[in-house]
C-alpha cells in the first residue's frame, strides 16, 4: 500500500522513513500534482474498492450496533414481561393461599358451630329425658303418699263410721 505518512521535511532532505516500502506512484497510475491527485482508471477502481470496502465495515459495524441494541431492547422488555409475570404468579398464589386460610378458618368456624348444635341437641334430649324421669318419680312419689294418705282416710272413715255407728246404737238402747 501506499505511504503517505513522510513529512516535507523528510522531501526536501532526501531521506526516507523507516518504512523503505514506498511504492512507485506513477506505475500505479497515480500522480500527485500541487493541489490535485490525479487517478487512472485502475489506481480509481482499486481506491474505490477500499473505499466500498471500508463503507461496508462501517456499515456491518452500524447494523451491528443497531441489532445489539435491539437485542438490548429486547431482552430488557423480557426481563419486564417476566418480572411482571412473577410477580402476578406471586400475587395468585398469595391469593390462593390466603382463600385456603380463610377456607379453613371458615371449615373450623362451622365445624365449632355444628359441634355446638349437636350438643346442644344432645343436651336438650337428655335434659328432656332427665325431666321425664323426674315427673314420673315424683308422680310415683306422689301417688304412694297419695294411696298412703287414702288408706289412712279410709281407715279413719271406717273408724268414725264405726264410732257413729255405736253411738247411734247406744242411742237407740
Amino acid at each position: 500500500l501506499i505511504d503517505f505518512k513522510t513529512t516535507a521535511a523528510d522531501e526536501k532532505s532526501g531521506k526516507k522513513s523507516k518504512g523503505d516500502d514506498k511504492v512507485d506512484l506513477s506505475a500505479i497510475g497515480v500522480q500527485v500534482g500541487k493541489t490535485k491527485v490525479f487517478l487512472r482508471r485502475r489506481a480509481f477502481d482499486i481506491i474505490e474498492k477500499m473505499r466500498k470496502d471500508y463503507m461496508v465495515t462501517a456499515a456491518r459495524k452500524v447494523q451491528a450496533v443497531a441489532r445489539g441494541y435491539i437485542q438490548y431492547r429486547t431482552f430488557h422488555e423480557y426481563c419486564e414481561a417476566n418480572l411482571q409475570l412473577q410477580c402476578w404468579t406471586r400475587v395468585i398464589l398469595a391469593e390462593r393461599k390466603v382463600q385456603a386460610a380463610r377456607e379453613c378458618f371458615n371449615a373450623t368456624r362451622i365445624q365449632g358451630a355444628y359441634r355446638k348444635f349437636a350438643a346442644r341437641q344432645s343436651y336438650c334430649q337428655i335434659l328432656i329425658i332427665a325431666r321425664w324421669c323426674q315427673r314420673m318419680h315424683r308422680g310415683a312419689v306422689g301417688r304412694a303418699q297419695y294411696n298412703a294418705l287414702d288408706r289412712l282416710r279410709r281407715a279413719v272413715i271406717s273408724v268414725q263410721c264405726a264410732v257413729r255407728v255405736r253411738k247411734a246404737v247406744q242411742v237407740l238402747d
